[in-house]
């Protein structure tokens, strides 16, 4: 009798044995909340050179940002595949998957544009990025001496590095344990759960950029509050004239009877003191030993008594 020869069992990776059902996305969602809102704040804080160590958030922070959450990841999947459903179906497949590796660098692109608008020098470099990646995916067909269409480059193009030595089927290489530990939609839910934190982060630091109204502290001088908690609040003082906050802070208890007025103002946007961080190396100071005074005894010479002669006149012999 013939034995059927027995399959090579293949090793599942631990994120393969991971199912993305619809509990592990609801249980993961907490985590995710409480992540991006410490994210924002960190953006913020980061902003005024705000210790994080005052971080704080409440439960109703956390369950405003898990709805905001669902709203925008919905958001998101549902605008991608609206734009990709207006794709031909014949769509080579060499041109769709180099848009699908496109996708999330023109998303954080947007986001980045959106958020920080005429603060052009926040997404200069996103600009910069997602130019460079383009260029990375859609030039080498044009470097390459093949013959027909640009979407005819492509399809050679592809070809030729599939017959060559492949990053994917590589043992040693990063790519060959990327695929073989995930599936393409976790591969998918990783990067634009990257994505998200980025964006989240940095539109803590747009938030702090583009505020323009504060609560200003009857003070002398006046403090610019920066951070209000349930028991206290972060303030700082600052000029009105430059908008410039300094690079000291205090904390404030919350106004009682006969306490500090807060009037609510529109002073911003405001930016820390250019020189507020030093970047010159100050020497630490070494200690010199100092001299010290050794008091020295000079003993004066005792003065030694000389003998005196003295001479007595000799009498002479009176003569007779």
């Amino acid at each position: 009798m013939s034995q059927e020869p027995k399959e090579k069992e293949s090793s599942v990776s631990l994120f393969g044995r991971i199912p993305l059902t619809d509990k592990f996305i609801i249980a993961a969602f907490p985590v995710m909340a409480y992540a991006l809102v410490y994210l924002y704040k960190l953006g913020y804080f980061e902003v005024f050179r705000l210790p994080a160590q005052f971080i704080t958030f409440s439960v109703t922070e956390v369950f405003n940002v898990m709805v905001a959450l669902l709203a925008a990841s919905l958001f998101l999947f549902g605008a991608l595949n609206a734009v990709f459903s207006f794709l031909p179906k014949n769509l080579p497949r060499s041109i769709e998957w180099r848009l699908r590796f496109f996708t999330p660098f023109l998303v954080v692109f947007v986001a980045s544009l959106v958020l920080y608008q005429s603060l052009w020098r926040e997404w200069v470099p996103c600009l910069v990025g997602v130019f460079a990646w383009g260029l990375v995916l859609f030039l080498p067909p044009l470097t390459k001496r093949y013959r027909g269409s640009y979407t005819e480059k492509m399809e050679a193009l592809d070809q030729e590095q599939a017959r060559s030595k492949d990053i994917w089927e590589d043992t040693r290489s990063l790519g060959y344990w990327v695929t073989r530990s995930l599936r393409p939609y976790q591969l998918a839910v990783i990067i634009y759960g990257f994505i998200g934190l980025y964006t989240v982060y940095h539109a803590g630091r747009a938030s702090a950029l583009n505020q323009d109204v504060f609560r200003v502290a009857s003070t002398s001088p006046e403090t610019v509050v920066l951070v209000v908690n349930s028991d206290w609040m972060i303030g700082a003082p600052f000029d009105r004239k430059s908008k410039e906050v300094e690079p000291s802070f205090i904390i404030l208890e919350m106004p009682g009877e006969g306490d500090v007025e807060f009037r609510l103002e529109k002073i911003g946007p405001l930016h820390l003191r250019e020189d507020a961080i030093s970047h010159t190396v100050t020497p630490i100071p070494t200690l010199t030993d100092t001299p010290t005074l050794t008091p020295t005894v000079t003993l004066s010479p005792t003065p030694t008594s000389t003998p005196t002669t003295t001479f007595s006149p000799m009498l002479s012999p009176t003569p007779p």
